[in-house]
This record gives C-alpha cells, sequence and structure tokens, in this order.
C-alpha cells in the first residue's frame, strides 16, 4: 500500500451542478474517481481517498445582493453541430446550456495497492482533470505512511475541511427526503457555553456529530441508480482501451448528506477515507471508511 499527498491542488472551472436541483461545490465521486483514474494510469487498484476542502469560489453574481438568489455564470457554444444548436428565440444565436461552474483550492490524501512512482503521478497530472476542471497547479507532492504525516503534509496557509459523510442523518425520518430537509435545518450547536444535550435533547441527538461546533452540512450526490437496462445504444463513448462500445443505462443521482469539519474540530479520529462500490448491479455508490 502506497500513500501520498496531493498538497495545495488548484482547479478552475469545475462542474458546480451536481444534478438539476443541487449547486455547490461539495464533490465526492469525481475525486473518488479520480484517485480510480490515476490508479488505472499506472497499472495498479485499491484506491481510496480523502478529500480535503480549502477554498471554492462559484462562478455567478447575486443579482442586488440577494445571498439566496444565486445566478450561475452560463456559456454559449462556439460553433455550431446542427440546426438544432440554434436558439428557438434568435436563429443567430447558439442555445444556452445550464451550468454551474466553480473555482476549487483542495488536497488530496491518496491511497493505492503498489508502488507509486512520484514521477508517473507528476506525469499523470499534466493533463488530468477534476471534476471536469483543469488542474491549474499543486503545491506538491508528499508521499507519507502514517495518519501523522498525512495531516502534517496539509497546507497550513488556508482553512482545512475534511469532507464527512452523515448517512446517519438521513435516517431522521423514515421518508429520506424529509430527513434531508431536516438535517439541512438543524443548528448544530448552542451559542454560548450551554451544553446541547442540556437545552434540547432530542435536537442533540440528532446533531451530535464530533462537538462540529462551526461546521456546516450539505447534499451531495454520492452515487446513481440505473432507470432502465444495461443494453448498447448509439452515441455512447467508446472504452479507451479496446474501443469496444459498453452498455449503457440511463440513470438517476442518489443524493446524501456530507459535512465539513476542520482539521481542529476533527481530532484523532481516523482519516475519512472514501471507495466506490457497486451494492447491487445497477447501482454506483460511494462511501466513507471509517463511517463515522
Amino acid at each position: 500500500m502506497s500513500a501520498f499527498v496531493i498538497a495545495g491542488m488548484e482547479v478552475s472551472g469545475a462542474n458546480a451542478l451536481a444534478c438539476p436541483w443541487v449547486v455547490n461545490a461539495a464533490h465526492v465521486i469525481s475525486p473518488t474517481l479520480f484517485a480510480h483514474n490515476c490508479a488505472r494510469q499506472m497499472n495498479l487498484s485499491g484506491e481510496r481517498v480523502c478529500i480535503v476542502h480549502h477554498d471554492a469560489q462559484l462562478l455567478g453574481e447575486y443579482p442586488e445582493g440577494k445571498f439566496y438568489n444565486f445566478h450561475p455564470q452560463q456559456r454559449r457554444g462556439a460553433t455550431f453541430i446542427n440546426h438544432r444548436d440554434y436558439s428557438s428565440k434568435n436563429k443567430h444565436a447558439l442555445s444556452m446550456q445550464p451550468t454551474a461552474s466553480f473555482h476549487w483550492y483542495l488536497s488530496l490524501i491518496i491511497e493505492i495497492d503498489g508502488a507509486v512512482e512520484v514521477n508517473e503521478l507528476k506525469r499523470f497530472l499534466r493533463h488530468a482533470k477534476l471534476a471536469g476542471g483543469k488542474i491549474v497547479s499543486y503545491e506538491k507532492i508528499v508521499p507519507v505512511s502514517d495518519e501523522e504525516e498525512m495531516r502534517a503534509a496539509l497546507p497550513r496557509h488556508s482553512p482545512t475541511y475534511f469532507i464527512v459523510e452523515r448517512r446517519d442523518l438521513m435516517k431522521l425520518d423514515p421518508d429520506p427526503l424529509e430527513s434531508l430537509i431536516q438535517a439541512l435545518t438543524l443548528k448544530p450547536s448552542v451559542s454560548g457555553d450551554e451544553d446541547p444535550a442540556e437545552a434540547d435533547a432530542d435536537v442533540a441527538a440528532k446533531v451530535s456529530i464530533l462537538k462540529k461546533t462551526h461546521s456546516w452540512l450539505t447534499p451531495a450526490v454520492l452515487g446513481y441508480t440505473a432507470l432502465t437496462k444495461f443494453e448498447s445504444r448509439r452515441g455512447v463513448r467508446l472504452l479507451l482501451d479496446t474501443m469496444e462500445e459498453p452498455l449503457h443505462a440511463f440513470c438517476e443521482p442518489l443524493v446524501g448528506l456530507v459535512q465539513y469539519i476542520s482539521l481542529n474540530d476533527y481530532g484523532a479520529h481516523a482519516l475519512p477515507f472514501w471507495h466506490y462500490n457497486w451494492p447491487r448491479l445497477d447501482t454506483f455508490v460511494v462511501e466513507q471508511y471509517p463511517s463515522i
């Protein structure tokens, strides 16, 4: 098992439109598959990744200064493919696709089965992308052997947050959607020195989260489930290795909850690593190990 930290990675123009109703910078699947791609490029496997968030800038505007009314920046294509690309209202303008983008500053702690050559990793990073964005730069690549070295390799000049799975809060109500809404509207702490358990035992039980006093929750896409059968379809991407046409199915996103927890508040708990899994033949998910 090899482990290394890609510290201070700057990503430009990443995709913030996680699904039709979620726009944020809380990506989990893309870093997990980035680590998978990294391992494949070096003919290795068994990868998992710890996602460390430092900063993000959503590209858009807040009309009239209303923070709840965010308008993502939109873009149009520079060339056309066929007549259907043009706007229905203006025959001289290309259609505009709904998009949302952001710039991301993060670090990744990656574990891979097998020996990793740093020079091969640097070569991979020259052309790799993350969440559809361009990797503009990174501060350093640090081979590490234990969690103490992993933490020490993270940048100290920026805020540092681990992205942690909160599947426990998806059980606040029998209806998962209601659980999501409840969790996002709960206050994670009580102001002052008052103990949350003394203030409201029920709420305290729902949000007992490692004393996460200055943390926040957000929805995140944590998987996909197929809506149709896997079959051959026209227009799908070919496999790069064999140029074969893979089986394809239409799917919908599975949205769960994650939480940003600062390095200081996280304490001595085992680092939260993510890995992908197929619990069923028609369902792909990313899960955290160990679960907190």
